[in-house]
């Protein structure tokens, strides 16, 4: 959660699916990521680079892949 900086407000996980043709030590996961600042309102390139600084420390340190 660190990668979210200050404006990550929540992670919610609400779907685990697994499926034999994905094989058997790879799931999907799926998240619901909340971000808010108290001040002001966001704007989505502010989202875009913070996704982007979590999706790469997802895939250097856990090989993880977004689908």
């Amino acid at each position: 959660t660190s990668n979210g900086g200050d404006l990550l407000e929540n992670i919610f996980l609400f779907d685990v699916y697994h499926d034999k043709k994905m094989g058997d030590s790879k799931k999907s996961l799926a998240y619901k990521i909340t971000f808010q600042a108290k001040n002001r309102t966001l704007l989505d390139n502010e989202i875009d680079d913070i996704m982007i600084i979590i999706m790469k420390s997802l895939k250097d340190n856990y090989n993880i892949k977004q689908r």
